[in-house]
């Protein structure tokens, strides 16, 4: 049965949203404003994380977007992988502070935050997947595995469909059965079609490597020489014609009759009318 891919909007939208109920619901610190900076500074990601959300929400600062992108920023770079797909996120969204749908930051930073081992993160990298073409077949295939392994499994569902749609039946069996082996029902059968459509495409190469090439040029022949020299071998004595039966002389004698009744001997010779001559009987 067809997949329907879940769209990067809805991908970014369901991660910022999860983040937010998150970060509401997580109890804040009582430190200050210098302190968190410092700890950021010396690349603790949960005290960048804390200040992107204080800056966001005005709490004990002045609200301020663009300051809580980049403490979102520096809580990923520090090593935080769910704060890599918030900030792909966010920047996928316009969110306000952080740059505008930039399809490459959002395809870097998600990729970052799924090789990290964020699950949801790397749902959003596997949607960039297979929406376009920001990442290389190698890069591809990581947050792939990556997906299936950590993801949500209709993720890695979907992301065996889009192989499939792209006529990569090794990948697409593999991620199918995963997805099948985490209860995804229609991923089982799939697998089997991807399965029997690799032998088929593998079995199609095998014959068409064994199989002579047909547009392999005919070496070229070697144009014959037509002589217009007249041979003795070139005609027939009875009829002086060309022919296929050649004999092995021009000219030569013969036994003939004189005027007299006396044996005698003649000369004979093929002429350039492809005639026998003959001369006198002596």
């Amino acid at each position: 049965m067809p997949i329907k891919l879940r769209s990067l909007f809805a991908a970014a939208t369901c991660l910022a949203l999860a983040h937010g109920a998150l970060a509401q619901n997580t109890p804040k610190p009582a430190q200050d404003i210098s302190a968190l900076e410092s700890e950021c500074t010396a690349g603790k990601s949960a005290s960048c994380d804390e200040l992107s959300y204080r800056y966001g929400a005005g709490r004990g600062v002045t609200a301020d977007p663009a300051q809580s992108a980049r403490y979102k920023l520096r809580s990923c770079e520090a090593g935080d992988a769910r704060a890599c797909g918030v900030y792909a996120a966010k920047v996928r969204l316009s969110s306000p502070g952080y740059p505008s749908n930039d399809p490459a930051l959002v395809a870097k930073y998600a990729r970052l935050g799924c090789l990290g081992g964020d699950g949801p993160t790397c749902g959003l990298a596997s949607a960039i997947s297979n929406r376009s073409n920001s990442y290389n077949p190698a890069q591809r295939a990581e947050i792939y595995r990556n997906v299936c392994r950590i993801g949500p499994a209709e993720d890695c569902e979907r992301a065996a469909y889009a192989e499939g749609e792209r006529k990569n039946w090794k990948s697409a069996a593999e991620l199918a059965r995963q997805a099948c082996a985490r209860g995804m029902k229609n991923s089982c059968h799939n697998a089997n079609a991807y399965a029997v459509r690799l032998e088929n495409s593998q079995r199609a190469q095998s014959a068409q490597t064994a199989a002579p090439a047909q547009t392999t040029a005919r070496p070229a022949q070697p144009s014959r020489k037509v002589s217009t020299q007249i041979t003795p071998d070139m005609y027939q004595p009875e009829s002086g014609r060309r022919s296929n039966a050649r004999d092995n002389s021009r000219s030569g004698y013969e036994s003939c009759t004189k005027s007299n009744g006396a044996p005698g001997q003649r000369y004979w010779y093929y002429g350039f009318d492809n005639k026998r001559h003959y001369g006198p009987c002596i």
